[in-house]
């Protein structure tokens, strides 16, 4: 499925109008925020059955005590509900203490690079240092 995305402005000034879920709506709203703002309007077009060409989720896992990091791809037939969201790192996961994430990224070692520059990040939020 398609979302259709409104947008105007250019660089600093570059926003999101609306959102619509058809075409014919989107060129409805185009034509009026053409009318509103100056610089015009553009349609962009996503597809909401993908992720981002040329990267899949992964799931990253730090073992606390070991400082040892697994990183597994997530395929379409896998069930990964409790995916925190990237933006949460910290939870506890078997007998443990692990710090959990999503990570969307090309290959694994990007994704371990995002994993490591969240974890600086973590600790720095946990040591008062942000």
């Amino acid at each position: 499925m398609n979302v259709y995305v409104i947008t105007s402005g250019e660089y600093s000034d570059y926003h999101i109008c609306a959102v619509a879920q058809s075409r014919k709506k989107a060129e409805a709203l185009k034509k009026l925020f053409d009318k509103e703002n100056y610089t015009g309007a553009s349609i962009e077009v996503y597809d909401t059955n993908t992720y981002q060409t040329g990267r899949s989720l992964y799931v990253a896992e730090y073992d606390v005590k070991r400082g040892e990091l697994k990183i597994t791809r997530v395929k379409e037939s896998d069930e990964y509900p409790d995916i925190p969201s990237e933006r949460t790192m910290k939870g506890i996961v078997g007998n443990g203490l692990y710090l959990r994430t999503g990570i969307n990224a090309r290959n694994k070692s990007q994704a371990e690079k995002i994993f490591y520059d969240r974890l600086a990040k973590y600790k720095a939020e946990q040591s008062g240092l942000t």
